[in-house]
This record gives C-alpha cells, structure tokens and sequence, in this order.
C-alpha cells in the first residue's frame, strides 16, 4: 500500500469515527478515499515508467554509465540504499522486469532533495558530452508527460535529443516532477486533517468539511511543479505554483 492511501485511511477512520456528522464525514471519507486512489495511480504510473533494469542497456556513444554509488532513498518498505542511475536505466528489449519488486520511491522531501541533488550532479557531465552551451532556465512536464522547455531556450533541439538518448536522466528528472507533484498534493490535505481533528462541535465540523471541500471536487485542479536548472545544470531547484517547495 502507498503512502497517499496509508494516510487516506487513516484521516477516513478519524472522520468516521465523528459520532456528530456520521451520515456527512461517511461521504467525505469517500471522497478522501477517491483521492488517495488517484494519488496512488499517479504513483504506479511513475511506476511503470521507471522500471530497473538487471542489466544497463547498451549505451550509446555518449551514455553516462552508472558508477555504482548508492544514496539513501525512501521507499514503500523504508530506508533504502540506491544505485539511482541503475534504478532508472530501462531494461533491454524483451527483458521483463516484476514491478511487485520494485521498490517504490516514496512522496518525501528526502527524495526530493537527494534526487535533485543527483541530477545536479549528472547534468553537467551530460550538456558537456551533447556540446550544449548552457541549460534550460526551467523544466516542465505537460499532461501527456513530455517536457516543456522555455520558448526562447535555443538549445531545446539538442536538449530534447540528450534526453532521448539518456532515459536514466530523462526519467530522473520525469520521476522527480512526479514526485514533486505528489508531496505537493499531499500536503494541501495535511490542514484539513489538523483542522477536522480539532473540531468539537457540529458547527466546527461542518464549516470545516465546507472550507475544504474543494480538495476532493470534480473540479480539482493541481499544482505546476517547475524544475529550475542553473546554467551549467549544477544546481537544481523546485517550485509548484511558482513557490519553492522548500523553505531552506
């Protein structure tokens, strides 16, 4: 079970459990629960995407390989030590992978950060071995998952061309727009459930459930995650709504 739906069905016991507002915390538990459905629909799509490999795929010319080092990532089981760039290679051609066995990265400011830390890292090699001057100043993903680069960024072409050529890279930075988005998300429920917890009359619930009853609407709409890149790619940044994601 993800983390989204964990923390669904906890906020689902506590609304149930409202003696006051049974028949109305009943339906907003179902909505909670509709919620962290679709969370965790985005999380195994990423899934499916980021796929490890056995063994690397041969390279091409310019392919950075994996140097075997590890980094503490968060996953569905807890702490745990990744080859990030072996992670995220694709396996060869026929080459099935269990995706019951894969460990799942987790929504979490951890990962978020050791992974930007990685691509941070990464990048720089990569523009040096495509000959691009310099990187975009931002990337972002569309609703069909493929990136979307500053207008007047003149390297696009040859920027879009490494990313083909480099899925590990490619799916890093997809993988950390998904995940960014994910803990953004989750965090938007985080004040309904202080909120819901404290109230102590009909009156308080009610105007509770009213005040955040857009979070689990038809009508929901989700935060722009920016990746922001220096220059050189040394340094990368993250923003939802045009508001870092982290406030240090």
């Amino acid at each position: 079970m993800t983390l989204s739906a964990v923390q669904a069905q906890t906020r689902a016991a506590n609304i149930s459990g409202a003696s006051p507002a049974d028949r109305q915390a009943a339906g907003f538990a179902a909505a909670l629960a509709k919620y962290a459905k679709q969370l965790d629909e985005q999380t195994h799509s990423l899934a499916s995407q980021i796929q490890p490999a056995a063994r690397p795929a041969p390279p091409t010319p310019a392919t950075l390989r994996s140097d075997g080092a590890t980094e503490i990532y968060d996953v569905g089981t807890g702490p745990m030590a990744l080859d990030i760039d072996a992670y995220f290679t694709p396996p060869r051609p026929g080459e099935q992978v269990d995706l019951n066995t894969l460990p799942l990265l987790m929504p979490t400011e951890n990962n978020l950060r050791a992974l930007s830390q990685h691509i941070a890292k990464r990048l720089p090699d990569a523009l040096k071995a495509y000959g691009i001057p310099s990187a975009p100043a931002y990337v972002r993903y569309d609703s069909m998952g493929q990136p979307v680069l500053p207008d007047n960024y003149p390297y696009a072409d040859k920027f879009k061309a490494m990313l083909n050529e480099q899925p590990a890279l490619s799916r890093q930075l997809s993988a950390l727009n998904g995940l960014t988005s994910h803990l953004v998300e989750l965090r938007k429920v985080e004040p309904f459930q202080r909120e819901y917890a404290a109230a102590n009359t009909q009156a308080e619930i009610d105007a509770v459930l009213k005040k955040y009853s857009y979070l689990f609407s038809g009508q929901r709409t989700y935060s722009m995650i920016t990746i922001t890149l220096s220059g050189n790619g040394a340094a990368v940044g993250l923003s939802a709504d045009d508001k870092p994601v982290f406030s240090a």
